[in-house]
């Protein structure tokens, strides 16, 4: 008995399977989940975009700033431990820190930011007036809970003595009870000594903000000027310094036991 005939299967080249599967793909959908959330894009200059051409890669690269290249220290420290604190908690407060820290400093904010606002906009609309945006944006904080502008001060002071202690560890190779020491000696009016060096060996949330300061410390290690290492000491009195780095001080003078 004859078997039936199957017809022969078209080949198919690569070249048109590899064009099919390119031509099949879906574009790629930006969130908060994908986007580069340390690219930031710059604020249009002031003639416009016209005169800018997306075609030269090198033209079209200097329109986004990575969250170390802010002009502003001050900005990149709020931008980024705010991000830390947003993918952690969704805490409406690091929402509008990052608002605020990226128009500072002249980009756009990052996607999860105005994910956010859309959705409290959207939650807004839809309760028909029954409902105020800052309680859509989860500015209303539950009974019991701390205080909103309590936490901003408290983050910031967080960020900033985290911040020092890192770059004199990064920089100068000091000890941790060593930097626990100057910084708490350049802000008197906050935390401990102790509590300075307990926060920075044990807390999670300092924890965090260590994966940004100890990556941008180790740039400062190799990019600051004396210069730039002077204006960082300026920040602390010339005797709490570790003696081996007291003489880059600028107001240090070895003549004078109280300088």
């Amino acid at each position: 008995m004859n078997k039936p005939h199957k017809p022969k299967a078209k080949k198919i080249s690569k070249r048109k399977t590899n064009k099919t599967r390119a031509i099949s793909q879906e574009p790629a959908v930006v969130n908060s989940s994908t986007h580069r959330e340390d690219l930031h894009l710059k604020y249009p200059p002031q003639n416009g975009w016209e005169n800018v051409s997306i075609k030269d890669s090198q033209e079209f690269r200097s329109l986004f700033l990575r969250a170390e290249e802010l002009p502003e220290f001050e900005e990149f420290l709020l931008l980024s431990s705010a991000h830390i604190g947003w993918k952690r908690d969704q805490s409406p407060f690091n929402l509008l820190q990052m608002l605020l820290a990226a128009h500072r400093a002249n980009v756009y904010p990052p996607i999860s930011v105005l994910s956010a606002l859309a959705k409290a906009a959207e939650s807004f609309f839809i309760a028909e007036g029954n409902k105020r945006f800052d309680e859509c944006l989860g500015l209303v904080g539950k009974r019991g809970e701390r205080n909103f502008f309590t936490e901003s001060t408290i983050r910031s002071r967080d960020a900033k003595l985290c911040q020092q202690m890192e770059t004199l560890i990064g920089v100068w190779k000091v000890t941790i009870e060593e930097a626990a020491a100057m910084v708490a000696a350049a802000n008197p009016h906050s935390l401990s000594e102790d509590t300075i060096n307990r926060y920075y060996s044990n807390n999670k949330k300092w924890k965090e903000l260590r994966t940004i300061f100890s990556t941008v410390a180790k740039v400062f290690s190799l990019c600051w000027s004396t210069e730039d290492r002077q204006n960082f000491l300026t920040s602390f009195p010339v005797d709490s310094l570790s003696p081996r780095i007291q003489s880059e001080h600028p107001l240090y003078n070895p003549e004078d036991p109280d300088s």
